[in-house]
């Protein structure tokens, strides 16, 4: 159950993390200019986004030890969803990012289309909570 618990301990940060970008910081870097809005985000990402990396990748390492020394596949559910929320995040949302760090000039543009993929990566990660509440219950 140690395995299990702190999965899902960590899961929840990462996910309470995500949310919060999406209901408060996300919007507020669209009321700002454009070249503001950018610079928000490069601020926030650059020091956010490799601490949401290493929490998510040991969360999916202890829910699949969890999966390994408990026989529920919940457990392994729930890792897969947060893993499939990092993997979302490299190959779907890394070209609009690094777009941000360039700062374009249709900077609100790529915010909307970042934050769209974001919410994607919140229901991911929300998932992978629900499926560690789940096991643990």
């Amino acid at each position: 159950m140690f395995y299990g618990m702190n999965a899902w301990f960590l899961a929840t940060l990462v996910m309470g993390a995500l949310w919060w970008v999406a209901i408060a910081a996300h919007p507020s870097w669209m009321k700002l200019p454009a070249e503001a809005g950018a610079r928000a985000y490069v601020a926030a990402w650059s020091r956010g986004g490799p601490v949401l990396a290493v929490l998510t990748l040991f969360s999916v390492g202890l829910g699949f030890a969890a999966a390994g020394s408990e026989p529920d596949m919940k457990w392994a559910i729930g890792a897969g969803f947060m893993l499939s929320a990092f993997v979302f995040t490299l190959v779907f949302m890394a070209k609009p990012g690094h777009a941000l760090r360039d700062a374009p000039s249709d900077a609100h543009a790529v915010l909307r289309t970042w934050g769209r993929l974001h919410l994607i990566r919140c229901v991911l990660a929300s998932v992978g909570v629900f499926f560690f509440i789940w096991a643990a219950h």
